[in-house]
């Protein structure tokens, strides 16, 4: 597979080849059902997780997503689903526990038990459904449930499932490329669910489930899935819980989402929660590739006046293939030689270098964010910092008004005219490194999002609760 084990199997079934292939299955007569065109294209591009099984579901999925954008039509399934997913339960609730200890090294028989059997499944839905702040049972791709049994009773329940897919401060936090996140985000784990139940009152109970999780869960998963874990994430909201027994299980602490869900902008109106992370195995950015760089320190003018500096701060972005590296360095340095006016004036009104831009922006590829657009720029803005004694972290957000363009989705409110009319639109928050003397030293970040309404929200809460708060 080589260089296609950094990509996911949607980015692999975008290739103009094996877009081909899909077509050409799709028009052989002998290819009649979804089931038997999975199977193939699994056959053809040696689609197989890391126990050799064939990668059905996943593929499945791909070619779906493909489908909705109009790649293709995939054969009618016979198969009628009524959109309402039906978790097996008990549908009564499960007996509580009875004469808990007030500490958790009295509590007798107490053990972490992987659920496999379907009375065990029934137990742990009926649990999660009836008890957990979240009411749902449903887990995420690859995933292992525990209960945590005592002579007393249940006392809770674990769940893990896949990782979020995108997620800035975890990604910031390991460092990884966007072709490394690909390839080794299946190596992360997500504890989803995490019910100690509301009526035990045990001390240090979570934080000693927490750390038998941690033990447990890289052998659980390697011998259920082929593929040993290196990194786990949980979030916690902030209103329920102050995270105690994570800190007190020695996770890590690494920031807070951004109130968007697994999939990114997509899966938006979340609230924002702080993300822990506990790496399962030593060295883990070095593990996913991620290397041990010592940055020397840059003077602030250093190449900035030079005809390549445009190479200097975006030549070294990773997007997944060289080419747009190289437009993404031209559309830079066109844009700063006029940079009050578009991109076509900027370009001398070239139609190729205009086709590339709006082919470059339109794309969908999700190694073209804010975040790895910005990851060379940022590392020789840290550069520049590191040549200061004192810098100031400037924070401001630009609002994107869009309010002409009434088909434009996944807007939102960004103030008031002076008649009264609300203008749509993005927030941008930047935050600008400037040294001493007032001289920029660049960008360390951005984060775009479309702002909810503030309708019901309390005007003095707290900044850190703010949607342009950028920590």
């Amino acid at each position: 597979m080589g260089m296609q084990r950094m990509l996911s199997i949607q980015q692999i079934l975008r290739q103009p080849e094996n877009t081909a292939l899909v077509r050409t299955l799709l028009a052989d007569p002998a290819v009649r059902t979804r089931a038997e065109l999975v199977q193939e294209v699994c056959r053809r591009l040696n689609f197989r997780d890391p126990k050799g099984d064939w990668r059905v579901g996943t593929t499945m999925k791909a070619l779906r997503d493909w489908e909705s954008q109009g790649w293709w039509t995939l054969p009618k399934t016979t198969l009628r689903y009524s959109g309402k997913w039906n978790p097996t339960r008990l549908h009564t609730a499960v007996a509580a526990a009875a004469g808990v200890p007030a500490r958790a090294e009295e509590v007798r028989g107490l053990q972490l038990i992987e659920v496999r059997s379907e009375e065990e499944s029934k137990i742990w839905n009926e649990l999660m459904i009836r008890e957990h702040p979240l009411h749902q049972c449903r887990l995420v791709g690859r995933q292992l449930r525990y209960l945590v049994g005592s002579d007393h009773g249940w006392l809770g329940a674990i769940g893990f499932g896949s990782a979020a897919l995108y997620l800035e401060d975890r990604d910031e936090w390991i460092g990884w490329t966007a072709a490394q996140r690909i390839e080794h985000l299946p190596r992360v784990l997500q504890m989803n669910r995490f019910l100690i139940r509301p009526r035990v009152r045990c001390e240090n109970l979570a934080s000693l489930v927490l750390g038998w999780c941690a033990r447990r869960v890289p052998e659980d998963f390697e011998r259920r899935y082929g593929l040993r874990p290196w990194l786990l994430e949980s979030f916690v909201d902030g209103s329920r819980s102050d995270g105690g027994c994570y800190k007190a299980a020695h996770w890590i602490p690494v920031g807070q989402t951004k109130g968007r869900g697994r999939n990114g902008a997509r899966d938006a109106g979340k609230s924002r929660k702080d993300i822990y992370l506990y790496p399962l195995v030593e060295e883990v950015r070095q593990r996913m590739g991620v290397e041990r760089v010592s940055l020397e320190a840059l003077d602030a003018a250093s190449g900035l006046d030079a005809a390549g500096w445009a190479e200097q701060e975006f030549g070294g972005c990773e997007l997944g293939d060289p080419r747009r590296t190289r437009r993404l360095v031209k559309i830079v340095g066109d844009q700063a030689a006029q940079p009050s006016g578009s991109y076509a004036p900027a370009a001398g009104g070239n139609r190729y270098d205009l086709k590339g831009y709006y082919r470059f922006v339109n794309n969908a590829r999700e190694e073209l964010n804010l975040e790895s657009l910005l990851q060379t720029h940022r590392r020789q803005t840290i550069r520049r910092m590191k040549r200061e004694s004192t810098v100031l972290v400037v924070q401001d957000t630009t609002e994107l008004n869009f309010s002409t363009r009434a088909a434009c989705e996944g807007l939102g409110p960004i103030g008031t005219n002076q008649t009264g009319a609300q203008s749509r639109g993005l927030d941008l928050p930047s935050c600008l490194a400037v040294g001493e003397s007032g001289l920029p030293l660049g960008v360390l970040r951005l984060h775009g999002y479309a702002p909810e309404p503030a309708r019901g929200k309390d005007p003095h809460r707290p900044i850190e609760e703010k949607g342009n708060y950028s920590g």
